[in-house]
């Protein structure tokens, strides 16, 4: 009867120390790491390419993720005609895989590969989005 309680006890803690190191946890550390990179200008590099986006649509995005080849980015809300902050960027090439939430609305620009793309040199870059017919798109400039 010990055995089993003991062995009760140590998943119990394990339990709890999983759940300490998962779940919204991880969105909030999230939000630390991007005001402490803010506040020490991580995403001032540049040695890298500096992404930002602007909304050329005709709707307002509540929210844009968009995935590099080894980050995500979560842009929040960009309104129609509106321009994000850059963001600093490991790798990127002159598109992306973009999720952009307007109301009830997700528009979705999925990229099947990058083959025969080149990487984008450190600098400025802005992507540009629009919806057309129903579509999202983007189109890339250099700033």
């Amino acid at each position: 009867m010990r055995k089993k309680v003991i062995a009760v006890q140590f998943i119990s803690i394990s339990c709890v120390l999983l759940m300490a190191c998962s779940g919204p946890r991880a969105a909030d550390q999230r939000e630390q790491d991007d005001a402490t990179a803010a506040e020490t200008g991580a995403n001032q590099d540049e040695t890298r390419p500096r992404i930002r986006l602007a909304n050329l649509s005709s709707v307002d995005f509540d929210s844009v993720v968009v995935t590099f080849p080894e980050q995500v980015e979560r842009y929040g809300r960009v309104p129609q005609g509106g321009v994000s902050e850059y963001r600093g960027v490991s790798q990127a090439y002159r598109y992306a895989h973009v999720e952009a939430f307007a109301g009830d609305e997700t528009y979705l620009l999925e990229p099947i590969d990058y083959v025969g793309e080149t990487l984008l040199a450190p600098g400025r870059y802005t992507y540009q989005l629009r919806i057309r017919d129903g579509h999202l798109s983007l189109t890339l400039q250099v700033d």
